[in-house]
């Protein structure tokens, strides 16, 4: 009794989990180029349950007394919690500084703790004609910080070379990375505000790269969309609050079981 009040609570904060990761995709929706997680979990290991002084003769094709009931569920944990990486198309915006990117490869700023990578376009000019990310943090060219003349018309082309008129001015540093061996978790971990930063786990999980062009389009006066379905995450969202609510009915059913069981057996 006392392991299915365990087996239920983990159900509770494992659905918990899940609903804390489908509330932060759907405030994200909006977010340029922001990538949705899913969570995801493991069983505890099962239990083969038997009937305990049982007589009956052994069932055709068992040595055993005791017959087999079942296998008994122990509960469950979250594992993790994985960033789905699919593109989800572009919004044209026709802002020259706004840049999305169609196909594999990140931006890359520079931020106090160092080099970061992002897909998150939505740049801007400062004053003093640096280019900025939404936080404030330079993009970065091949010849370091972007820096564009006062009042310069510039444009970027499919190969992300930035021109000011017919005059180039630098050339965006466009980073991508291989693919992991299946099983093996990616490179890059999410940092927060649309930042990516190396794992700690990089060892022969792919190796980060400069993209060479026409591995990358980068398409100017667009941003990249979320990748999340609203729909979809609704309906997930429902279906982990009903799975809450059928664990929080099973320990209500099971406590109120051993308040019985305390209560009047113990009196008999």
């Amino acid at each position: 009794m006392i392991r299915g009040l365990y087996t239920s609570a983990s159900g509770m904060l494992v659905q918990q989990t899940n609903q804390d990761v489908i509330a932060n995709n759907l405030a994200n929706v909006n977010t340029p180029s922001y990538k949705k997680d899913m969570a995801v979990f493991r069983a505890f290991p099962e239990m083969l349950i038997r009937r305990m002084a049982d007589f009956s003769p052994p069932e055709p094709g068992q040595t055993e007394k005791n017959p087999v009931i079942g296998r008994l569920g122990t509960g469950a944990t979250p594992d993790g919690i994985m960033t789905d990486f699919s593109y989800s198309g572009v919004r044209v915006t026709d802002n020259p500084t706004d840049l999305a990117l169609n196909g594999k490869g990140y931006f890359v700023v520079n931020t106090p703790d160092g080099e970061r990578y992002t897909r998150n376009g939505q740049f801007s000019v400062r004053a003093d004609g640096t280019v900025v990310s939404p936080d404030g943090y330079q993009l970065l060219g091949q010849k370091g910080p972007i820096v564009v003349p006062a009042n310069a018309k510039i444009h970027v082309d499919a190969n992300g070379r930035i021109f000011n008129g017919d005059q180039e001015l630098d050339q965006l540093r466009i980073m991508g990375f291989d693919e992991p061996v299946a099983g093996q978790e990616p490179i890059l971990e999410k940092q927060g505000d649309s930042l990516f930063r190396l794992s700690g786990q990089q060892q022969g999980n792919g190796t980060l790269r400069e993209m060479t062009a026409g591995e990358t389009e980068v398409k100017s006066g667009s941003l990249e969309l979320a990748n999340v379905n609203v729909v979809q995450e609704m309906v997930q969202m429902i279906s982990a609050a009903r799975a809450y609510e059928a664990n929080q009915k099973a320990i209500q059913a099971q406590d109120g079981t051993l308040d019985k069981a305390c209560g009047e057996l113990g009196r008999a």
